[in-house]
């Protein structure tokens, strides 16, 4: 029986670790008719079922010996399953390799990888930001590379705290950071910031300036203080009160180290710097303290403080101006410290007592170089007192500041020669205005009385009175009172008394009072040199007596006839 072959284009795809063989299906009758074919014919047909290409090395011996692939796993393809059996018999990879291990057991079993980050925090930073969907700080992504941190005045929101907070934990190269003036009254913000301080991290210098911590921040901000040694420390304006001061003191008295420590108005009070002085006279690390702009009226605040100063071999500056300080003999025990080097006591209302004991105990100190007493209720007295003492050579002070301290006109002219001092050559010494800083003339009292005489005489027109023309003599008190009340220029008694005795004339037997009228003559010509007498009139002559009449004699015999 002739065989009639139904074969098709055989198409060969390589894809992954399996060949495919697409190919018709024939009837199981004509398979059976195969092995009557002659070699001749069945050899052209075998041709169609070699392979167009030569692999060079089995794909499944690579997976077996990499351990990817056991054979016999029984498990067959998918794509297979609707292919008839013949088919998948004759395929060459009918059965896909078996996968070792997809990685489910080391993901049910085993904790999640941590992701390392490099230790300046600017990827990490950037990955919390993307986390809690805050837009990152370029400022502060910068800064993370370099030594200073400088966000003041940035308006940060407390929720950035934490991004910026863990992204500086394991920092080494910020040692400043500068948050001066944000918001930091959430405590949570203050909590993240607080915990990256119990990291190791290169910061000493943390600046928290008018940041509103209060006293619910300042606990979880110092947490971890006592881990740390701070170059600067400044919590100024931040309304924290005695209490918050209580949990800063805790972490002193418990190893904190803080080289300057800044604490101007917060509103504490003498019961919490009693606290502070407790703790410094335990633990003396503190060089530079500001206290400035509180309240401690009540004194035995400072001077617990002053008393635990004195003991200090460390600090060298002391701000406790506008402070509300009325202190005088507490003020000894500062200048018995050894390495004070700048004291500011401005602003205070200390009184004059208290610049008595500073100049007994100013030669005391030895180290002091700046001392600031402006603005307190001193005397010129005080001040030049104060001054006296930079005559000394044992007074080491280089500058004295006593602005706004209203001094002599002696103090300028004692400073020039403390100046002039060998040992006073680059001395500064400020002060306030001089008092009377003017020289008055002598005035001559004649001089007045006279002006005051012309004034009163001439103040009524119609009655005025040239006092020039009051006699040319000396005149008696009573005679000139009267005078004068003729013309309606009456003077008062105090006056005229005061008249008489600048120009005192000559007394006479009965003790009557004279005016020199000399005098008072001279000084109107020098006053008003115009002013001339007027002329005395000559002398009238005297009229010629009349003729006497005398009568004729008549002769007689002759009449006389009267002309009409």
């Amino acid at each position: 029986m002739a065989f009639k072959s139904y074969s098709t284009d055989s198409k060969f795809k390589h894809s992954g670790l399996s060949v495919q063989i697409e190919e018709e299906h024939v009837s199981i009758v004509d398979l059976l008719d195969v092995t009557d074919v002659e070699s001749s014919s069945s050899d052209s047909e075998l041709e169609l079922w070699d392979l167009q290409f030569q692999p060079e090395e089995n794909e499944k011996k690579k997976l077996f010996s990499q351990g990817l692939y056991k054979p016999g796993s029984g498990e067959v393809c998918a794509k297979y399953i609707t292919v008839s059996a013949s088919s998948v018999l004759n395929h060459v990879y009918y059965e896909y390799p078996s996968v070792k291990d997809p990685a489910i057991k080391d993901a049910l079993l085993l904790p999640e990888k941590v992701i390392r980050y490099e230790d300046d925090g600017q990827e990490l930073y950037l990955q919390l930001c993307k986390e809690t969907n805050q837009t990152p700080i370029k400022i502060f992504h910068r800064g993370l590379l370099t030594d200073t941190i400088d966000l003041r005045y940035y308006g940060i929101h407390p929720g950035g705290m934490r991004a910026m907070s863990l992204a500086l934990s394991c920092n080494t190269n910020v040692k400043t950071l500068d948050l001066t003036s944000n918001f930091l009254n959430n405590v949570d913000a203050c909590y993240h910031l607080g915990q990256l301080f119990g990291f190791k991290n290169a910061i000493n210098r943390l600046i928290l300036k008018q940041c509103n911590i209060r006293r619910q921040g300042i606990r979880p901000l110092v947490v971890y203080f006592f881990t740390r040694n701070f170059d600067l420390l400044d919590l100024s304006d931040n309304n924290l009160y005695d209490e918050g001061l209580a949990y800063l003191i805790e972490q002193l008295d418990t190893g904190a180290v803080i080289r300057r420590l800044i604490l101007r108005s917060n509103h504490l009070t003498s019961v919490g710097l009693q606290s502070l002085a407790a703790s410094i006279e335990y633990h003396d690390n503190i060089k530079c303290l500001d206290l400035s702009w509180n309240n401690f009226v009540v004194p035995f605040g400072p001077r617990a403080l002053f008393h635990a100063l004195a003991e200090s071999e460390v600090i060298a500056e002391l701000d406790m101006s506008w402070t509300s300080l009325k202190l005088s003999t507490e003020l000894a025990p500062l200048f018995n410290i050894r390495t004070l080097k700048k004291l500011n006591l401005s602003n205070n209302a200390l009184p004059s007592a208290s610049a008595r004991v500073i100049g007994k105990n100013l030669h005391l100190s030895r180290g002091l170089d700046l001392l600031d007493l402006s603005f307190n209720p001193f005397t010129p007295s005080d001040a030049l007192f104060l001054l006296s003492k930079m005559k000394l050579s044992k007074v080491r002070v280089k500058e004295l500041r006593l602005d706004n301290i209203p001094v002599s006109k002696e103090f300028p002219a004692e400073l020039k020669e403390i100046l002039k001092l060998k040992f006073r050559r680059n001395t500064v010494v400020t002060y306030g205005h001089v008092l009377r800083n003017y020289n008055l003339p002598e005035k001559d009292i004649k001089i007045i009385v006279m002006k005051r005489l012309v004034r009163t005489t001439h103040r009524k027109s119609k009655n005025a009175l040239d006092v020039l023309l009051v006699g040319l003599k000396y005149l008696d008190l009573a005679e000139f009172n009267r005078c004068m009340r003729t013309n309606e220029t009456p003077l008062k008694d105090e006056f005229v008394e005061r008249m008489y005795r600048s120009f005192q004339g000559i007394k006479n037997d009965a003790g009557g009072k004279f005016a020199n009228l000399d005098v008072m003559v001279d000084y109107i010509h020098r006053l008003w040199p115009d002013k001339k007498l007027p002329p005395t009139p000559p002398p009238t002559p005297p009229s010629p007596p009349a003729p006497r009449r005398t009568k004729k004699k008549l002769h007689k015999g002759k009449k006389v006839v009267k002309k009409k």
